[in-house]
């Protein structure tokens, strides 16, 4: 059950990757720059309170 899920799944994401590989590249770029700004922000938080 779960394996046929899994395979869907990576069937599902590779047809999203083949036609919507643009969008979807933009998106995934914006969302790891925003992760990692969000990152560095706490981690500096952090470090002033401990200051």
């Amino acid at each position: 059950m779960q394996l046929k899920f899994l395979k869907k799944y990576f069937l599902f994401d590779f047809l999203i990757h083949t036609f919507l590989k643009p969008k979807k590249a933009i998106l995934a770029g914006q969302l790891k720059r925003d992760f990692i700004l969000s990152t560095a922000f706490s981690m500096n938080i952090k470090r002033d309170k401990h200051v």
